[in-house]
């Protein structure tokens, strides 16, 4: 248990690392709701895997793999290590002995909230899923029930989208364009990685300051998708439609009405579409970013 949470404990801090600058990212206002979500994949990526490319690895060495298969990349792939607490990893030996004690009761520790948070929000999933039962079906993967009170999609692997009864029709064509967005992405099952995530790293405070943030630009980025298509007077009756659904809902489902009303609101008031050569800057910033945290 102790060698696991000394991986863990080594990818928390890698990924924290990503997180400030995703973080500090999101202070330049031109940059698009759309590009931080994505951005937030270079985090996940370092929270879950304990291993990356290192900066040997080149673009040779890319295409080798891609077509030849026969590259060695044992000199670009390196463990994510910040904590220097061992003189060896196979079999991991540590530095001092109460290092050793350290690691063994701290990954106990670890294991049992890692696993009771986990089962916790398997039962809340388990719950959620419930809401979905006896839901009358409108067209699509549009759903009716009484036992909602906001529109919202609820599932992973084959996602509905749920409304309270007599939804008026303009509202509810806003709703399906939006959780629509959401479906297209694979949001509902990023969300539960995040999660997943939350739950593995509870020890970080900065992760789940980031779950909040994240969950935000989930829904940001959705309505951006949606404001794409309207016009000047339908992006005003939409920003209406999320005042009327704003009612909380829990962390498993991508709620119409959800995160950080007021921040949407404004985000919708003042979107403007981004001509080619700004979209393209967008494009090399997050390749770059990118690529610069990812490799070692």
């Amino acid at each position: 248990m102790s060698t696991a949470f000394y991986w863990i404990l080594n990818m928390s801090i890698m990924g924290s690392i990503c997180l400030l600058f995703v973080l500090l990212m999101r202070f330049i206002k031109p940059l698009p709701r759309r590009a931080e979500y994505v951005l937030w994949g270079i985090p996940l990526l370092r929270l879950l895997i304990p291993v990356s490319l290192s900066y040997k690895f080149s673009l040779a060495n890319l295409l080798s793999l891609l077509f030849v298969r026969k590259v060695e990349l044992t000199d670009s792939v390196s463990y994510a290590n910040a904590i220097q607490a061992v003189d060896s990893y196979s079999p991991m030996v540590y530095k001092t002995d109460a290092l050793k004690g350290l690691f063994n009761v701290a990954g106990i520790i670890w294991c049992i909230v890692s696993l009771a948070l986990i089962l916790s929000m398997a039962i809340l999933y388990i719950i959620t899923l419930r809401e979905v039962k006896d839901a009358k079906l409108l067209f699509g993967r549009v759903f009716e029930s009484d036992r909602v009170t906001a529109p919202a999609l609820y599932g992973v692997f084959r996602p509905r989208i749920l409304v309270p009864p007599d939804m008026d029709r303009a509202t509810l064509d806003y709703v399906v364009m939006h959780e629509t967005a959401h479906i297209r992405r694979g949001d509902n099952f990023f969300r539960c990685v995040a999660l997943l995530v939350c739950c593995i790293h509870w020890f970080n405070p900065l992760i789940w300051l980031s779950l909040k943030l994240y969950l935000s630009d989930m829904e940001l980025a959705a309505d951006a998708c949606v404001l794409k298509r309207l016009t000047e007077p339908n992006k005003k009756s939409y920003g209406l439609s999320l005042l009327a659904c704003s009612k909380p809902i829990n962390a498993f489902v991508a709620a119409f009405g959800g995160a950080k009303i007021k921040v949407r609101i404004e985000n919708i008031l003042s979107y403007r579409r981004l001509g080619v050569a700004s979209s393209l800057a967008v494009a090399a910033l997050v390749i770059a970013m990118t690529l610069a945290l990812i490799l070692n």
